[in-house]
Formats: C-alpha cells, structure tokens, sequence
C-alpha cells in the first residue's frame, strides 16, 4: 500500500498548468504523467549513517571483496546508493524492485556527456538484489580519486509527486508554445520544481534537449554529438524505440553535497522500460546537461 504522502497529485497538477492559461499544453501532456518520487537531502554525518541507507555522496557500501568501480584504469565517483526497501512506499506504480541496494558511479572528470558511444563504462549503475546473501563494507575512496571528486554525504527524504513531460521533451513534439505561453511555462515549471530537482522515476527535468531519442542512438552506435546520428539511415528504424526510455534516477547539482554537475547542471541516468522490469540496471545510459 501506497502510503499518503504526496506534494503533488495529478489533480494538483492539472490545476497548475490551468491556472497559469497552459490548458493546451496540459490537454497533450496529461496521457504521458507519470509518478515520480522526489527526492530531498539532508547532509549528514558519514558516521551518523547505517551500511546500507539511501543517500546521495558519501562513500558506497558495496558487498564485501566488490572493487570501487574504474573506467579507462580511473576511478569513478560515488554519486548515490539507494535502499529499495526504503522507496517502495513511495513507489506508486510498482516500477521499482520492493528490495536490494542500486549503486551508482559517474566519471570523476565530468568528461562523459552521453552523446558518444564511446561513454559506455564512463558511469555504472550497480544492483544486488534484496535476497543476495552479502556483507556490506563502506568502501573508503581510492587514493587516485581527487578530493574534489568526493562528494559530501546526505540522508535522503521521499514524497510522491506526479509529473508530466517536460516542453523539450520527445514525447510532445506536437506541442508549440508562443513566446508569452514559453514565459508562463518557465514560471510554472520553476515553481512546481524548484532546485535542486532530484528524483527516481517519473519524467526528466530538462536542461537542454530532449534525451529519449539520444539515448535509443547512441546506445545502438550513433554519435550524437552533432547531427551525425540523427541524420543516420538507422534513426527511422530506431526512433519508434525512443518512447521506451524512462528516467531511473535525475541527480541535480547539489551544493549541500558540494556536487556540481558541469556549469550547474543535471545528471541523468536512464533506463528502457523493459530492462526496468527485468531489473537489468548495468543496461542503463547516462547523460550530462548544463545550462
């Protein structure tokens, strides 16, 4: 059972986007909302923290003998653990396993964007199941690993909160808003979001474009840095996929972990609806955006 603890339901929701003269634009997006989980910090103490607990920064508690996770011979940077068992009440449409830990690492050197297939093993989404028969040990951060690389721990508090896509989303390409209607679509979305923005689940809080249609590209082989992929002759047969994309995990920047992501940006982490299901997180891809 879904415990009632929700700062914005669909009905709340609807409301805003009435309010603010965006009825059109509700009308397209209201068959795509989703529920989310929003995720508030509160910085911590590493001590003050039992092996195991959610929280973003820190150091991971990782099963014992398992290595700090490496790319290219360099280590990655601890951004997030998260207890299953601690999300499940808030996890409305049962997306989510009801157990185990998901750990996820991202390039220390911020160099990984997502646009390459050459990012692959540039961020690691690392999953044991709730009835895996492990000893955790809080792992201390590689020497090789620089200080500012190390983010400071926070505890992490839940509510459920109903989303839409965003305006520069695939998944509404038919929407267009005028300059007036693009101005209170911004106010709206300033408001009902606030920053930082860190959520599981639900629709991506957009800085730059949309990153379904990336995510189906460039992990089939496509560059996307530039139009290349998209004017690929694959795209017609890849760009039907796009809408299977979900966000897993949307990581602000957070100045309470002393977390930047790039110039004030968002870290993504994505995963296709299917491989969600079959909990085949190491399938996720991952995507830098910054103002």
């Amino acid at each position: 059972m879904v415990i009632n603890i929700s700062i914005m339901n669909k009905q709340q929701l609807a409301q805003k986007f009435l309010d603010a003269g965006l009825a059109g634009f509700w009308n397209e997006a209201a068959p795509h909302a989703k529920s989310s989980i929003r995720i508030s910090l509160q910085p911590c103490e590493e001590s003050e923290l039992p092996l195991g607990k959610s929280k973003i920064g820190g150091l991971p508690d990782l099963p014992e003998n398992t290595a700090w996770f490496t790319h290219d011979g360099k280590p990655l940077s601890f951004v997030a653990q998260l207890n299953f068992a601690e999300t499940k009440p808030y996890d409305a449409e049962g997306k989510l396993p009801a157990s185990g830990i998901l750990y996820f690492f991202y390039d220390a050197d911020q160099t990984s964007w997502g646009f390459d297939p050459a990012d692959k093993g540039s961020a690691v989404t690392y999953y044991v199941p709730g009835d895996a028969e492990v000893k955790l040990v809080r792992q201390p951060a590689p020497a090789a690993l620089e200080e500012h690389t190390i983010f400071k721990p926070a505890i992490l508090d839940y509510a459920i909160e109903a989303n839409v896509p965003d305006y520069w989303s695939g998944l509404l390409e038919g929407v267009k808003l005028d300059e007036e209607e693009n101005d209170r679509y911004l106010d709206l979305k300033g408001e009902i979001y606030g920053e930082p923005a860190n959520k599981l689940l639900g629709h991506s809080n957009n800085i730059q474009g949309a990153m379904e249609l990336q995510c189906e590209l460039v992990t089939n082989g496509l560059y996307c840095g530039n139009e290349t992929g998209y004017k690929d002759p694959k795209r017609p047969f890849l760009e039907k996929n796009a809408s299977q994309w979900q966000l897993l995990l949307q990581v602000d920047t957070n100045e309470a972990c002393d977390m930047i992501w790039g110039d004030s940006g968002r870290l993504y982490f994505w995963i296709k609806e299917e491989d969600l299901q079959n909990r085949a997180f190491d399938r996720s891809w991952t995507v830098l955006q910054c103002y």
